[in-house]
């Protein structure tokens, strides 16, 4: 039997699971009050305790990699690459976008995850009904670019609730407007064991977030972004 812990803070939505070979044990989610580099560890005390579980019993860990919230990510990668490395145990790394598009693949031909970038932005990725990814991942000015809707298309994740208060997103059949918290543990810790058993794991060494960036982004910013992940 695998025993694995799951991490995500791509958002200011966090959740954490206790899974054993992809079934969910215990769980906490919440909303971050200060910021993820105080409320992470505690949490994942907390849960070891509801489990009556300890790092040394685990056999995984699986994390998000974004994109998401840049300083939010960090934190949940470098906590689950200690983890993981302190324990000698394999990591897997988790698409955000495929999290929140995941539950939904196959319900048209193109399922689109979209995660919150701020500044009017958003992070899109785009699924097809075989689970795989349709193009390159996005970052959107959503003045300049908006979102392009037919009716193979479903949109879904934390920024759906937002971009339709703002107009940015008609409230139809197509468009899945639910509150957040949109990711499920539940799902980070099935993609999780799949890609394990898979062989999909990755270096704990290596592993970085990932990065997205606008075709309109200036060289100022994405200088500033390159000097942070040094």
């Amino acid at each position: 039997m695998y025993l694995e812990l799951s991490i995500d803070t791509s958002t200011r939505f966090a959740s954490i699971a206790i899974s054993s070979n992809g079934e969910i044990q215990n769980q906490l989610s919440w909303r971050s009050k200060r910021n993820h580099s105080i409320e992470l560890m505690p949490a994942i005390r907390e849960l070891f305790g509801r489990n009556s579980t300890s790092v040394t019993e685990l056999d995984a860990v699986f994390v998000t990699r974004g994109p998401g919230s840049f300083s939010a990510i960090r934190v949940g990668m470098s906590t689950a690459k200690a983890i993981a490395s302190g324990a000698n145990i394999p990591i897997v790394g988790v698409s955000t976008l495929l999290l929140e598009a995941y539950p939904f693949i196959g319900l048209r031909e193109k399922v689109i995850g979209l995660v919150p970038a701020g500044k009017g932005r958003v992070y899109a990725g785009t699924f097809r009904s075989d689970g795989s990814q349709d193009s390159d991942y996005r970052l959107l000015r959503l003045q300049e670019e908006p979102l392009q809707a037919d009716s193979d298309s479903l949109f879904c994740g934390e920024s759906v609730v937002d971009l339709v208060s703002e107009g940015y997103l008609e409230e139809t059949s197509l468009t899945l407007n639910v509150p957040a918290p949109t990711r499920l543990p539940s799902v980070l810790a099935s993609i999780g064991y799949v890609k394990l058993h898979e062989g999909k794991y990755e270096n704990v060494e290596t592993l970085e977030p990932i990065y997205v960036y606008s075709a309109q982004i200036d060289s100022a910013e994405r200088n500033r972004l390159s000097k942070r992940s040094n």
